[in-house]
């Protein structure tokens, strides 16, 4: 804000304060933007505002819900070829072409325009074998077996699945937003939490009791690694939860590694990371067989250290 006689949501932190260097660029945006063109001295963006801040307020995390005083910007405003105020405009994540509002301004029907934009990655699902199939997405297989290329999406590269049970029936806007913002890292699965056949599956964090809702983390699409996300299923603390799983060394660390594990169908990060958690000695290694070479030996001396003291006994 600030000049131009002052901006009409300079006291509203719900509302992003666009201007040059923060107006987003278009393809690698990960959410949607909606925005009002505004002039601080126009009687109708004067009425708009207190609807725009309720939208921004009831979008919050799922939306960007935004301004720009032309005032101050004309050459946005110019660029995005705003004629009257107020123009209404989203993009859409992933896009780099602007829709222009045409609806009511109520705040219930611009919010439900904008809530329609934001898209869905998550999986709904309800019996075993879809399960199955969102874990096979953050199990770290490159394979292209028919199986593999037959399921949606293009897999998890950070190896996290992440759950969320919810006594609703259908995805709640959050969780697809999130499920969009981070679509080819993390998996995103929706369980109903009368899915009991699913819920069986996930061992321990699938057990509810009086919880009607929560998120599930697993590593790796294996159910061993579960665990219950602890904070509140806000988009903040979730998309703090999700980061700590970045680049997916987290997730590698939790590799399970035994004689069992096929490490061929790791990847080069999964894999480097396993050697620096695991403690392997591997300095010159570069190459994916150089590492998978490295944590077989490894486990072949564990194991003859293994068989060495089940004798002592």
């Amino acid at each position: 804000g600030g000049g131009g006689g002052g901006g009409l949501y300079d006291d509203d932190s719900n509302v992003l304060t666009l201007g040059q260097e923060s107006f987003p660029k278009g393809k690698d945006n990960q959410w949607v933007y909606l925005v009002e063109f505004y002039a601080p001295w126009c009687g109708h963006c004067q009425q708009l505002a207190p609807k725009w801040k309720k939208v921004a307020s009831s979008l919050k995390g799922v939306v960007k819900v935004a301004a720009v005083n032309c005032e101050e910007h004309k050459q946005i405003c110019g660029e995005r070829g705003v004629r009257g105020y107020p123009t209404i405009m989203a993009l859409s994540p992933y896009s780099s072409s602007w829709q222009e509002y045409q609806g009511d301004r109520s705040a219930s029907a611009i919010s439900s325009w904008a809530t329609g934009l934001v898209g869905n990655a998550a999986f709904t699902l309800q019996r075993e074998h879809e399960l199955q199939s969102l874990l096979q997405q953050c199990g770290g297989s490159t394979s292209t077996s028919s199986k593999k290329s037959s399921s949606k999406g293009s897999g998890a590269s950070w190896g996290l699945c992440l759950m969320l049970v919810s006594e609703k029936s259908t995805i709640p806007s959050l969780w697809k937003a999130l499920s969009v913002a981070y679509r080819g890292k993390v998996a995103f699965g929706f369980v109903s939490s009368g899915s009991a056949q699913v819920l069986k599956q996930l061992g321990p964090a699938g057990d509810l009791g009086s919880d009607k809702s929560r998120v599930i983390s697993i590593c790796n699409g294996n159910v061993r690694t579960a665990e219950v996300y602890k904070d509140t299923l806000k988009s903040e603390p979730l998309q703090r939860h999700i980061s700590s799983y970045a680049a997916g060394k987290k997730c590698a660390s939790q590799v399970v590694l035994d004689t069992t594990t096929d490490l061929a169908s790791l990847k080069v990060p999964q894999l480097k990371a396993l050697v620096q958690a695991k403690g392997v000695e591997c300095a010159g290694c570069f190459e994916k067989g150089e590492y998978v070479a490295a944590l077989k030996k490894w486990l072949e001396e564990q194991e003859s250290a293994d068989a060495g003291s089940k004798q002592e006994l």
